[in-house]
C-alpha cells in the first residue's frame, strides 16, 4: 500500500505549487492518508462485507477528507 500512495502522491505533487519542500510534503500526505485509512480499518474490521458494500460511500468520504486536507478546514473569509 504505502509504495502505490507513494507513486500516486508523487505524481500528483508534481503539477501542485507546493508550500512546504516535496519530501515534507509527501511525508504529510502519507501520514494523513494512513490516518484515514487506519480509521476504516478499524471501522470494519469485523465486518469487511459491510466496508466493500459502502465501497461508494466510502471512497467518497475519503475524498471530502482529501478535500479538506488540500484546501484546508477553514471558509474564505471575504474581505
Amino acid at each position: 500500500m504505502q509504495l502505490r500512495s507513494t507513486d500516486i502522491f508523487s505524481s500528483a505533487m508534481a503539477s501542485l505549487p507546493l508550500k512546504g519542500s516535496p519530501q515534507q510534503t509527501m511525508n504529510a500526505l502519507l501520514i494523513y492518508s494512513n490516518a484515514i485509512m487506519s480509521r476504516y480499518m478499524l471501522q470494519y474490521q469485523n465486518a469487511p462485507n459491510v466496508f466493500f458494500e459502502k465501497s461508494s460511500e466510502i471512497k467518497l468520504e475519503i475524498k471530502q477528507y482529501l478535500d479538506m486536507m488540500l484546501y484546508g478546514i477553514c471558509k474564505e473569509v471575504s474581505k
